[in-house]
């Protein structure tokens, strides 16, 4: 069979041969109404499929917030022989709900990077108390 499960097909060789030696000859001499059929389905047990997962990756950021990838995909599984045997299929024939592909990451909060910045110097040329001491004297009594 073409398949190690479900349904698949089997082929056979289908030759016109001489009815008194038996060689092998051209199929035109042959009946085309009478030629056996040369393909025919075969049905094996259901297919498994499972959900592959790879390993998740290294997070994106070396801090804050980041993500973690993986590799998912579905699966055949081949039980016919002493090993399983995997072959990728479409999504659809999982069973449940498809794994995450990615998922978010906190590493550490980021160190804060902070520096002094200053501003032009002023001309203010006496202290403000004496501003204030000015307008005390010059105030109606």
């Amino acid at each position: 069979c073409s398949r190690t499960c479900g349904e698949g097909s089997r082929y056979r060789k289908v030759v016109c041969v001489e009815k008194d030696e038996g060689g092998e000859v051209h199929g035109v001499l042959c009946d085309a109404n009478k030629r056996p059929v040369d393909r025919e389905s075969c049905s094996l047990q259901p297919c498994e499929y499972v959900w592959i997962t790879g390993e998740w990756s290294e997070c994106s950021v070396t801090c804050g917030k980041g993500y973690k990838q993986r590799l998912v995909s579905c699966s055949e599984i081949y039980t016919g022989k002493e090993n399983y045997e995997y072959s990728y299929q479409a999504t659809i024939n999982c069973p449940g709900t498809q794994p995450p592909g990615v998922q978010p990451c906190y590493l550490r909060g980021c160190p804060i990077s902070a520096t002094w910045r200053v501003g032009n110097w002023g001309s203010v040329s006496r202290p403000l108390t004496w501003r204030i001491q000015r307008l005390w004297d010059l105030s109606p009594p």
